[in-house]
């Protein structure tokens, strides 16, 4: 018996040996080569054994269990018992792993201390008629490094401490689950507060055998034998699949492509001063007008109120204008300052799950006048009494938006403003002139 290895890496098949031979190949492929290859026959009856046994190399270890059980959990289950390594990394036998996979997933658990990690995976429809677009799914891919439990994560791109498998109770009978066994050990494994770490590099290409009608009858392996192919004669092969899954996602999300959008009384020059602004430059002259006084009623979508608007201020739309920033400013003259009625029509920015509330302060020439904490996307009208002796001549208004949020930072659009609110008018009011 050899010295333990670093990492077993098993393969649960079933009577499929054309295609079992390409993925025990894109294993001898690996970069990082300190592994055994545990291959577990699910009651094979093919010639799966003599595959595995003509690589002739003494890391590919093959055992059938006597009987088929009908999924992976069992032969997996067994590749846990057999394991040698400190990792334990799964492959479908009609599943590719790029040369880096091993390598990049052993250093991350290394560096991490994790006790499961994974990498991106490409998931591969059916080959199509030309004209058509090929599905091409990307998974594994956790925003700023925290695993999201519900993700679907295929096990051939999931590594685990062996003895983390071990001690969560291995894969679970597929008729004890609600969850797909390959679901519910990952999502198990989560709950137990087992530690995640995701590498963002694509490692793993999958040809889901559900997505392919008679797969295990037709035991077809054209797919596979053309992707190590290209794995190994296509330097750039991963830049290309990645850049598929980017342009189907495009397709399927046309939102997401930043476009242009004005509208059509926006006043020349405007976008230009906006720009300035945004940057920190100075205003040129005339970019500046003097104070107004209010209107009875100013409309923020309106080309009238641009005299008024200090920083914090995106382009105005049909019937409203967004803030952008956590602060945005209004600056007005008054002729008799008075005690008024500050009044505006706002909507917050939120998304369910992402963005619940949006709290907003309203600040006159320094001095704080009232506060809100909007929770319902829904238009509101907000209403604070400001005193006389907190007007002046002139005068700012600033609202102060501490959950302003980037919808490009949240994955959720290319819109790169800070948005919270919508408004669409605000007028302040002498106490006096009101109709109550």
């Amino acid at each position: 018996m050899h010295p333990a290895p670093r990492v077993s890496v098993i393969i649960a098949t079933y009577n499929w040996s054309s295609v079992l031979r390409y993925s025990i190949e894109s294993v001898l492929d690996q970069e990082f080569e300190d592994f055994e290859v545990l291959v577990i026959g699910d009651g094979c009856t093919d010639d799966s054994a003599a595959v595995a046994a003509s690589f002739g190399d003494a890391r590919v270890r093959w055992h059938n269990l006597p009987e088929n059980s009908g999924n992976q959990s069992a032969p997996n289950n067994e590749g846990l018992r057999l394991a040698r390594g400190t990792y334990c990394a799964y492959l479908g036998h009609d599943d590719i792993w790029h040369p880096r996979h091993l390598a990049v997933l052993v250093r991350a658990m290394d560096e991490t201390g994790a006790d499961f990690g994974y990498t991106w995976l490409q998931m591969l429809g059916p080959e199509v008629a030309p004209g058509r677009e090929r599905v091409r799914l990307l998974t594994g891919v956790a925003p700023g490094g925290v695993h999201d439990k519900d993700m679907a994560v295929p096990p051939s791109s999931v590594m685990h401490r062996r003895e983390a498998g071990l001690s969560i109770g291995g894969w679970k009978d597929y008729r004890t689950v609600r969850l797909p066994p390959d679901s519910e050990f990952l999502h198990r494994a989560a709950l137990q507060g087992m530690r995640f770490t995701c590498v963002p590099e694509l490692t793993v290409f999958k040809f889901n055998a559900s997505w392919r009608k008679d797969s295990y009858v037709e035991k077809p392996c054209h797919e596979q034998r053309e992707c190590l192919r290209r794995i190994r004669e296509e330097r750039d092969f991963r830049v290309h699949e990645l850049q598929a899954v980017i342009t189907a996602l495009i397709r399927q999300h046309p939102e997401s492509v930043p476009r242009i959008q004005v509208a059509e009384d926006v006043p020349p020059g405007e976008i230009v001063r906006r720009n300035r602004r945004l940057r920190g430059l100075e205003r040129r002259d005339g970019d500046a007008p003097a104070p107004q006084p209010l209107p009875a009623r100013l409309n923020l979508a309106d080309t009238t109120a641009e005299p008024y608007l200090g920083p914090g201020w995106s382009v105005p739309e049909t019937d409203c204008r967004w803030t952008d920033g956590t602060t945005a400013a209004l600056v007005f003259s008054l002729e008799s300052p008075q005690q008024s009625l500050l009044r505006m029509s706002v909507q917050p920015f939120l998304i369910p799950g992402k963005v619940q509330v949006q709290p907003v302060r309203v600040i006159v020439n320094g001095k704080f006048m009232g506060e809100w904490t909007l929770r319902a996307n829904d238009w509101e009208q907000l209403e604070c009494e400001v005193p006389a002796e907190a007007l002046t001549a002139v005068n700012t208004l600033v609202l102060e938006l501490p959950g302003a949020v980037c919808p490009l930072h949240l994955g959720v659009s290319a819109d790169a403003r800070e948005l919270a609110l919508r408004v669409a008018w605000m007028d302040l009011q002498p106490v006096g002139d009101l109709p109550w």
